[in-house]
């Protein structure tokens, strides 16, 4: 982190953060809590956060079920092949509902998702 204000005492933190290292924690010495709007903490805390006594929380649980549902729902999606069909109906000026599309589908397919966090236990 390249600045921190010196009066802050909550910080909102999301994807693609700046790491909260010592020298940020120096420069924030209000700071009580780091409320963190995406999964892991992982990447940008060090120890010294929790030394402090720093409260940390993230979102990972309040994503994971939106996450996985997102996941299957774009494999469903490109085993329908909904993205290279998405613009038949504007290059023909409709859509040729009664054609059928052979292997097309995913009626007998086996679909799972594997993740090391909670999106896969969603």
């Amino acid at each position: 982190m390249r600045t921190a204000p010196a009066h802050a005492e909550i910080l909102v933190t999301g994807w693609g953060c700046p790491r909260l290292d010592a020298a940020a924690l120096d420069a924030a010495p209000r700071l009580r809590a780091v409320l963190h709007a995406a999964g892991s903490v992982k990447g940008f805390t060090i120890a010294e956060v929790w030394r402090r006594g720093i409260a940390v929380s993230s979102a990972a649980e309040a994503n994971a079920l939106p996450v996985a549902e997102h996941t299957l729902a774009m494999i469903l999606l490109t085993g329908k092949n909904a993205f290279a069909l998405r613009e038949e109906p504007r290059e023909r000026r409709g859509f040729p509902y009664g054609a059928i599309v052979p292997g097309i589908g995913d009626h007998g397919r086996r679909v799972g998702v594997v993740g090391a966090s909670r999106v896969a236990a969603g």
